[in-house]
């Protein structure tokens, strides 16, 4: 009891206490300093069943709500906008409105709208997991692969970049200069015709762009955008960014003929 009131206990943590109202039969929340929690929760007396029966059902609906965040999925958030699911990251969700990429705990999902966003793709970016990288679709995987690709060729007003046609998803072992180190990457074969605003012409390669980057130091590189040689049949397995740094394809993941239906 407090605050002449009485309450079920739901959860305290870092100064903010989760309770029930047993005469409003709703959820508050209320920032206390340990010692008054402490306090308070030294002059609790008996259970409440009418307390345990509502956060059972409260967990059975966030999880069911969590089972069906799906990357495109619309949601409304805490403050009644609406967002759209990108991914799960650690304990957290990433996702996207109109103008930028935001990332919170799960509970700032409100509930979804129903809706589903078909650009969502748009928005990947390389992962950091196997777990993650298995449970993408092979559509999600090569639109990675080519965001990344736009990043590297379309930086200012001016910049074009044509994808020419995709190869396979492979696995490589990549070599990087300033530390003499290696480390593994996953990522896309993609030929491409690009032709930054400085150019005159526009100019044709391959290049290895990343999907899955591991445990990578941020200033590692992790797309190779140079082949060896003119290689339109993505036979070539050595590439380079032309800094010293280069990647050796060691396996075919996925075959270019299993990715030939995907749009890009």
């Amino acid at each position: 009891e407090f605050n002449n009131a009485e309450w079920g206990f739901i959860d305290y943590k870092k100064g903010r206490l989760t309770v029930f109202s047993l005469k409003d039969k709703k959820k508050v929340n209320f920032k206390v300093i340990e010692s008054k929690f402490k306090e308070i929760y030294s002059h609790s007396s008996k259970v409440s069943r009418e307390t345990i029966d509502f956060a059972i059902k409260e967990d059975k609906e966030r999880q069911e709500l969590l089972s069906q965040l799906k990357p495109g999925v619309k949601f409304i958030g805490g403050d009644n906008e609406t967002y759209t699911f990108l991914k799960f990251k650690g304990k957290k969700i990433l996702f996207y409105n109109d103008k930028d990429e935001f990332s919170a705990n799960p509970e700032y999902i409100k509930g979804l709208t129903g809706d589903f966003d078909k650009n969502y793709r748009d928005h990947l970016t390389p992962v950091k997991t196997k777990k993650e990288f298995n449970s993408l679709s092979n559509e999600d995987k090569v639109k990675i692969a080519i965001n990344y690709c736009k990043d590297c060729f379309v930086k200012e007003e001016g910049d074009e970049l044509e994808i020419l046609d995709i190869g396979n998803i492979v696995s490589g072992e990549a070599y990087y200069h300033e530390v003499d180190d290696y480390y593994n990457l996953i990522g896309l074969q993609i030929r491409y015709k690009y032709k930054f605003n400085f150019q005159e012409k526009p100019s044709i390669d391959n290049g290895f762009f990343p999907i899955y980057i591991g445990r990578v130091s941020d200033y590692y590189p992790i797309s190779f955008e140079e082949s060896y040689s003119d290689d339109s049949s993505f036979t070539e397995y050595h590439y380079t960014n032309g800094l010293g740094d280069s990647i050796e394809i060691d396996k075919i993941l996925i075959k270019k003929e299993v990715l030939s239906d995907i749009k890009f």
